[in-house]
């Protein structure tokens, strides 16, 4: 069978592919790679997705106050350098 679990911190998802308890992870910091890469035991593919934007939505809580107000957020939406 196959178990998914979802570690918000990256150092947990690589001790716990070193330790074994976890045979594959997406997630693990640039920073581990290299010591990963020398375990002999593991297999590391390194790939960027070109169609992978984290930031293609922009939600506002409008339960917050300083949020609910539109003045707000039409300053937020004017600070977003759309050409990056």
């Amino acid at each position: 069978g196959f178990v998914a679990r979802f570690v918000a911190d990256t150092a947990s998802t690589t001790i716990s592919v070193e330790t074994g308890e976890a045979d594959y992870t997406a997630d693990v910091s640039y920073s581990d790679l290299e010591r990963l890469r020398q375990n002999p035991k593991l297999a590391v593919e390194v790939y960027t997705d070109a169609y992978l934007n984290n930031a293609a939505v922009f939600e506002f809580n409008l339960e917050n106050p300083i949020l609910a107000k539109k003045e707000v957020r039409h300053a937020l939406a004017h600070a977003i350098d759309r050409d990056f």
